[in-house]
């Protein structure tokens, strides 16, 4: 018993025999090249990332360490005057 309207390969998802091996080889190469791009700039974003908070950090410690020397009414003096002879 067999249906005569039925087309084989009808479920969806299903290959066509109209596609070639060599096209779904060709699709799967872009693909895992994407996914390689996917990959660089999320690596990119991280090691962006981290070095940025490197520096914040480091700019804070540098900030950390100018109010411990000294400030003047919360200014810093940016000249150095000779001291008078005594």
């Amino acid at each position: 018993m067999s249906r005569t309207n039925s087309q084989q390969g009808s479920i969806p998802g299903t290959p066509r025999r109209e596609s070639e091996p060599e096209d779904d080889v060709d699709k799967a190469n872009s693909l895992m090249a994407l996914y390689d791009i996917r990959m660089k700039v999320k690596e990119q974003d991280h090691t962006s990332l981290l070095k940025l908070r490197e520096k914040i950090a480091a700019l804070q410690a540098r900030q950390q360490a100018e109010k411990k020397e000294g400030t003047v009414d919360g200014r810093h003096s940016r000249y150095t005057y000779p001291k008078a002879p005594a």
